[in-house]
């Protein structure tokens, strides 16, 4: 073999291993690129299945509440249990899910008994924590807000309702119209002479509905609630017994984060109804 002949078969190898060097490397790069692609849609669905969960969990809890406030699973006799089965449908809610809600609102499934029980808790010291359920096992449910409490770490049981006082809030909405704001005083004055004792409103856009938020004593909830009732243009989205804390506890953005996050916990319990806080 002379110098020349070998030196080109070396220069065709070292061609040829280059060439499925560069093939190789390009068909790792492809692989992780679809593996990558795989993680972000299986990441977006998993977010998804969470925000559908949390939806449909806040509508069982709200026909809940619905029927605790208005005293009847017929939403032709309860007009606040209308209104959440009308948001429910709106959100494309399960027929069964709001079957098993009015159900477990209305006493249980088959005759199992459902008992409210209240859990109070304070987060890193100085944050109250009221957590209201409903369930027909209280060992079940009692054992499971505890475990919730000691995972996280910051929050033990503890008597906390001194920190808060029990109001009636009523929520409803006005549709954007020409006498708006007319129809937004004369709610509020019918509510003072009902014995409403503050109230709030909001409006994001000309565009968006006007949010009003009516607190007043427990004893007056029903009849403030009447007179949201029968106006036109006017909405009542809820009217339920609250928990509102007496001074609101304004804390750093990091205790503020880690006390969401553990209502978050909380919230998704099945058999939690409402978790009030001291938070501002």
């Amino acid at each position: 073999m002379n110098f020349i002949g070998a030196s080109l078969r070396i220069s065709r190898l070292a061609h040829t291993t280059r060439v499925q060097s560069r093939r190789a490397l390009s068909s790792s790069s492809a692989a992780l690129s679809g593996h990558n692609k795989w993680s972000k849609i299986k990441d977006k669905k998993a977010k998804e299945d969470k925000a559908r969960g949390s939806l449909y969990t806040k509508a069982v809890r709200d026909i809940v509440v619905a029927v605790r406030t208005g005293g009847s699973t017929d939403p032709v006799l309860n007009i606040a249990l209308a209104n959440v089965l009308k948001r429910a449908k709106q959100d494309a809610i399960p027929k069964s899910t709001i079957e098993n809600a009015l159900a477990k609102a209305g006493g249980g499934k088959d005759g199992a008994a459902n008992i409210a029980m209240t859990f109070e808790a304070i987060a890193h010291g100085t944050v109250g924590i009221i957590i209201e359920t409903l369930t027909n096992n209280k060992n079940r449910t009692a054992g499971d807000i505890m475990n919730i409490l000691k995972d996280h770490g910051s929050a033990r049981t503890g008597k906390v309702d001194f920190m808060f006082e029990r109001k009636g809030v009523i929520r409803a909405s006005i549709e954007p119209n020409p006498a708006e704001e007319e129809q937004l005083n004369a709610l509020v004055e019918d509510a003072l002479e009902a014995e409403a004792e503050d109230f709030d409103s909001n409006k994001d856009g000309e565009k968006d509905p006007t949010e009003v938020e009516l607190v007043c004593a427990p004893e007056a909830l029903s009849r403030v609630t009447q007179t949201v009732l029968g106006r036109d243009n006017v909405t009542l989205i809820s009217s339920e017994l609250a928990w509102r804390p007496k001074e609101a506890a304004e804390l750093g953005d990091e205790i503020e984060e880690s006390v969401s996050e553990l209502v978050d916990e909380l919230e998704e319990h099945e058999d939690t109804m409402r978790v009030w806080t001291t938070l501002g």
